[in-house]
């Protein structure tokens, strides 16, 4: 599939200079950067009269920006992986729910178990729903930026014990546990 930088600058490459330059003018800087990159990659591989050497070009750039994605999403990951309960607590006290549910889903946290043990089981309920309700409907990016400004507002990041589980066992086993036992919210 080709990214719409590519395409634009395909339909671009097509045109009379005049027309090309003007509507090159007409992008904001970082757009423009991005097209006329791309079109200087179409110039380079010199006329194309075959899609397939255009989508190759086309898969090629996205390819590399899917890659570069990746590495960062890895990235921000293990950090928060690495966090512990003590910088995570303070870090989602404030937060709204709905950040807290995308958040939680999002991976088997170390500090998940921990976190979820200190909240009351209404608003674990209340979470796991969030959850349920957001995951078939928020976009990936949306969630790896929530991780990604997770990992801004950590003090230090430092490693933490390794824990398995995941969300719904762990939300199970909190709706077993006994009414009198249940911790007091954090959040609150």
């Amino acid at each position: 599939m080709k990214d719409g930088y590519t395409k634009t600058a395909m339909v671009l490459q097509n045109l009379d200079a005049t027309d090309r330059h003007w509507l090159l003018e007409q992008l904001q800087a970082e757009d423009r950067a991005r097209v006329t990159a791309v079109l200087a990659q179409l110039t380079e591989a010199g006329p194309i009269d075959d899609q397939r050497v255009a989508a190759a070009i086309a898969s090629r750039e996205s390819d590399r920006k899917v890659a570069q994605q990746a590495v960062v999403a890895d990235t921000d990951q293990r950090l928060l992986m690495r966090a512990k309960l003590e910088d995570i607590e303070p870090m989602l006290a404030d937060e709204p729910d709905w950040i807290v549910a995308l958040l939680l889903a999002h991976s088997d946290w170390p500090w998940a178990p921990a976190f979820l043990e200190r909240q009351t089981v209404e608003t674990v309920e209340r979470l796991s729903t969030l959850s349920q309700q957001l995951s078939a409907v928020v976009k990936p990016r949306v969630t790896a930026e929530i991780v990604r400004v997770c990992i801004t507002r950590l003090p230090q990041v430092r490693p933490a014990p390794v824990t398995h589980g995941s969300f719904a066992s762990l939300l199970a086993g909190i709706r077993q546990r006994p009414a009198d036992t249940h911790a007091t919210d954090t959040r609150t």
